[in-house]
């Protein structure tokens, strides 16, 4: 009826909405609230760059993280060692614009990105040491 009528919270704080909290028997805002989430890695498969099943669930609360914290999201990708400096230069590109695009189809796109190649990996002699090389990172940027 167009009335707008303050919820009294005393019985129940789960009666406030997200993003307010129970103070004096009504729902305030809350100010400065900390939002616990953090973003988390995704990995690549060898010489891949389409984010798996499993990858892709990441993403998404890598993206309602993002889209809760309002902060930039800087997306650092890599590579194994093996292959030539510029076939991992060019994959790492792919995985970081992979992980961009997942982002903004989420409905997130403060983003910057940067392709390592296989300039920071490890010296391995096995796929379960190269195998962490191949993921992109995620930060977020102040």
């Amino acid at each position: 009826s167009g009335v707008c009528v303050k919820i009294k919270c005393t019985d129940d704080p789960k009666l406030c909405p997200k993003g307010t909290k129970c103070e004096n028997g009504e729902c305030v805002a809350v100010k400065d609230e900390v939002i616990e989430c953090k973003l988390e890695s995704v990995s690549f498969a060898y010489n891949e760059h389409t984010l798996t099943a499993a990858a892709q669930e990441i993403m998404k609360k890598n993206a309602d993280c993002a889209k809760q914290k309002g902060k930039a999201v800087f997306v650092e990708s890599f590579c194994d060692e093996r292959g030539s400096t510029e076939y991992n230069m060019a994959l790492g590109v792919k995985r970081s614009s992979a992980a961009e695009k997942f982002l903004k189809a989420a409905g997130f796109d403060k983003l910057s990105t940067k392709s390592w190649g296989k300039e920071k990996a490890q010296s391995c002699k096995d796929d379960a040491c190269w195998s962490k090389d191949r993921r992109c990172d995620f930060s977020f940027k102040d």
